[in-house]
């Protein structure tokens, strides 16, 4: 049993989404009975009182609330890993980047992204960055890697709203609602095995592993009209597509900076393409 005293120990462990999965369950089972430790851990972090108030009287509308502070917390921690210092963890050098002129000279893309389908599409026009994404991706064709919301902005267009996606991949963005068993909670959240697909640079160095397994936050999911472009797929409730490649185009919908040693490789592999 986990103690108040390992539990705040191991707080800037869980919040930088470092703890192994054994030791964040157990963590995680102290917080739902410790309001004392819930409101140390909410000091650190303010959007876990919000997340932790709204499922205290979870509705559909609550559980999709939720997954997204949650996944706003990923966000952060997938930029520390892939910025400052913690570059080296990969081996290359990362830049956050939010202007044309800094994406104009980028040699690969990562889009990372939480929220809803329009009002990330929305970010993107307004803040004058589709040209460059367009001629890094479709002119000079460097190497791009959509990571959750980032991987369904590649699609044509998302149920979520009514704005078109990137399309730079043939796809189209579904809502899990209505397509699965009313027993599933939406967001999906949490650990899910994959099964690999065609072979791909993204995914080569997890083909010895028995059950890859990866952390996931959505409540919408992304269907590749052209098969070949599918890599990886996992289930719940429903079949669909976890991982996409076309040419130098590729997204993962889970959070490779939550999914450990799994998670670890895919970075390292887009690194090297």
């Amino acid at each position: 049993m986990t103690s108040c005293l390992e539990v705040r120990r191991l707080a800037p462990r869980f919040l930088a989404l470092e703890l192994p999965p054994e030791a964040e369950g157990e963590l995680r089972e102290h917080l739902r009975s410790c309001e004392a430790c819930r409101e140390a851990m909410a000091e650190r972090e303010p959007a876990l009182r919000v997340a932790w108030a709204m499922a205290a009287e979870p509705s559909p509308e609550d559980d999709r609330f939720v997954g997204e502070v949650l996944a706003g917390v990923h966000q952060r921690a997938l930029e520390r890993r892939l910025s400052g210092r913690r570059s080296r963890l990969l081996g290359v050098a990362a830049t956050v980047a939010s202007r044309p002129e800094q994406i104009a000279a980028a040699g690969k893309l990562l889009l990372p992204g939480v929220g809803s389908f329009d009002a990330a599409m929305q970010c993107i026009e307004s803040r004058g960055l589709r040209a460059s994404l367009d001629e890094r991706a479709l002119g000079a064709r460097v190497p791009v890697l959509g990571i959750c919301l980032g991987m369904q902005l590649l699609a044509r267009s998302s149920e979520e709203g009514v704005r078109p996606g990137l399309g730079w991949i043939p796809a189209v963005v579904h809502s899990f609602r209505g397509r699965i068993p009313d027993g599933l909670k939406v967001p999906h959240m949490g650990w899910n095995v994959v099964r690999m697909g065609r072979q791909s640079v993204l995914t080569d160095s997890l083909r010895d592993v028995d059950e890859v397994r990866f952390y996931f936050v959505h409540s919408y999911f992304v269907e590749c009209y052209d098969r070949t472009h599918s890599i990886m797929t996992a289930d719940y409730g429903v079949g669909f597509d976890v991982g996409v490649e076309a040419g130098n185009i590729f997204g993962v919908q889970f959070h490779p900076e939550k999914s450990h040693r799994f998670g670890m490789r895919i970075l390292e592999s887009f690194a090297r393409v």
